[in-house]
C-alpha cells in the first residue's frame, strides 16, 4: 500500500505528511489506541455472550453506559482541547468509562 501511494501522481495522503514528527507520532498513537479500542469492544462481546451468558439483544443495550461516557468525553474533551485542563478531562473520561463498564 505504501509503495502504490508513494509512487502514485494523487496519493491520498503524500509521504511528505509523516515528515512532522509530532504528526507522526500522533498518527501513530491513535492508531494504537483505536486497535485497542476496538479490541476491548470485541473481547467484551465475547464475555458478555460466552463466560456471562448474555444474549445478543441482552448485551447490547450493555453498551449504553460505556457509549455515553464516550461520547461525552469526546465532546467535552474536543471543547477543552486547547486547556491545561484536557488531560484531566481525558484521564475522567476514561475513569468514567472503565466504571460504568
Amino acid at each position: 500500500m505504501v509503495a502504490v501511494e508513494a509512487h502514485s501522481p494523487a496519493p491520498l495522503i503524500p509521504l511528505r505528511f509523516f515528515t512532522n514528527g509530532t504528526r507522526a507520532v500522533a498518527n501513530l498513537g491513535a492508531l494504537f489506541y483505536t486497535s485497542a479500542f476496538f479490541t476491548y469492544f470485541f473481547l467484551l462481546t465475547l464475555f458478555q455472550q460466552q463466560v456471562l451468558g448474555y444474549s445478543p439483544l441482552r448485551g447490547g443495550p450493555a453498551y449504553v453506559p460505556l457509549g455515553t461516557a464516550t461520547g461525552a468525553g469526546v465532546g467535552l474533551g474536543t471543547d477543552y482541547a486547547g486547556d491545561a485542563a484536557a488531560a484531566a478531562i481525558e484521564a475522567l473520561k476514561h475513569a468514567v468509562a472503565a466504571i460504568v463498564t
